[in-house]
């Protein structure tokens, strides 16, 4: 009888599944080492009964935290798109500063300030934007003081206070020549006082330089705003004096005057600065 059956095996000694695994061996010495290695064998060619993930799953985790970014990304940018349209909203609603304004340019700076406090507006920014809430002759008025104010946005608020104020007082006290010059010693008058007084200006040199140091002068000796205007003849000479009366009918005011002077010459001013000065008409 066959001594190498299945009966003979001692089952307490090799667990069953090693039996699974091997076929019975001519010797009871050597069946253990046989089985177990056969296991090793077996076991070392089937596949990993741990689960892992699959290339497309690895590749999906890698894109998970570019995804997250670019979510992000876009909204971060529509918040900002959001908050500057607000900003934006906020800015158009400060009123142009018109006369009724002028008359309570303290409430008027206060609010514009509010609005920038609360917005976080850059200060170099404050000065450009209220400016854009000008009219054309205040707009003339902070071109020639701009870089005495250098962006400064306290010093732009109290020069401001301080031209609305003089502006006021002009009209509270009208001219004291509320007429044109007709007579003689009125026309006269006004002519040596210029004429001893006062630079003028012929089309050559600086325009906007001479334009300063008039309405200073202006400032100086007293002038209200017709009498500025009725001056305007007698500080022209040359050609700059033909400019003026073909434009004569255009000019209402000293502001205006301003404002055609610098566009008829700004654009030689820096070229003839260098060749001739303002001319001085001596006493």
């Amino acid at each position: 009888m066959n001594n190498n059956t299945r009966s003979h095996l001692n089952l307490q000694e090799y667990p069953i599944s090693d039996l699974l695994y091997c076929s019975p061996s001519r010797t009871h010495s050597n069946s253990h080492s046989v089985c177990q290695q056969s296991k090793i064998d077996l076991l070392s060619q089937q596949p990993s009964l741990i689960p892992m993930r699959t290339l497309q799953s690895i590749s999906e985790l890698a894109e998970e935290p570019k995804t997250c970014d670019r979510m992000a990304q876009l909204d971060i940018k529509s918040n900002l798109q959001l908050l500057r349209e607000q900003e934006k909203v906020a800015l158009q609603s400060i009123k142009k500063l018109t006369e009724e304004e002028m008359i309570h340019i303290d409430q008027w700076l206060s609010v514009l300030h509010k609005t920038y406090e609360d917005w976080e507006y850059p200060s170099s920014h404050r000065v450009f934007q209220a400016v854009t809430y000008f009219n054309d002759e205040q707009k003339l008025w902070y071109e020639q003081i701009k870089f005495e104010i250098n962006n400064d946005w306290s010093c732009f608020c109290d020069r401001l206070k301080q031209h609305i104020q003089d502006r006021q007082k002009v009209q509270i006290h009208p001219p004291s020549m509320n007429h044109p010059l007709s007579d003689i010693n009125e026309i006269t008058s006004m002519e040596n006082f210029i004429d001893t007084k006062f630079t003028k200006y012929s089309g050559k040199g600086d325009a906007k330089t001479w334009l300063l140091q008039t309405m200073n002068q202006f400032k100086q000796y007293g002038l209200r705003r017709l009498e500025q205007v009725q001056a305007i003849p007698f500080l022209l000479i040359d050609e700059a004096y033909l400019w003026y009366v073909e434009h004569i009918d255009l000019i209402t005011s000293f502001e205006l005057f301003s404002k055609l002077l610098l566009q008829q010459y700004s654009s030689t001013s820096s070229t003839a600065q260098n060749n001739t000065p303002v001319e001085m008409v001596a006493s």
